[in-house]
């Protein structure tokens, strides 16, 4: 009885990992279609994946970016500079979010 605890803890920690390793490949999932749709010129279904990626995980600015080149494209230029800004507060040293912020912000006015 002293190591229910214990596994109490040691089973919470494992469904923890395992509730993260999914929203992980559901991420990837989503990234994956995003960036295909995208190469594709459907830039409406790369907006709709890439946008579940960030609910998902609004930790990647990398995936932010890539939002905000598919908003670019769409002409969507006040939600990719949204974007783009978002991506670099998470990571100033994304080189596409810095030379597309610029180009966003242009092309919004």
């Amino acid at each position: 009885m002293r190591h229910l605890p214990c596994l109490c803890c040691l089973f919470s920690i494992l469904a923890s990992c395992a509730a993260r390793a999914q929203q992980s490949a559901q991420v990837q999932a989503e990234v994956r279609e995003g960036l295909a749709a995208l190469q594709r010129g459907e830039f409406s279904a790369a907006e709709q994946h890439l946008s579940a990626a960030v609910k998902i995980d609004p930790s990647q600015a990398e995936v932010r970016a890539n939002l905000g080149i598919a908003y670019y494209a769409d002409h969507k230029y006040r939600e990719a500079a949204a974007a783009f800004s978002e991506a670099l507060k998470q990571n100033g040293s994304l080189t596409t979010a810095q030379a597309f912020l610029p180009l966003s912000l242009a092309n919004a006015n």
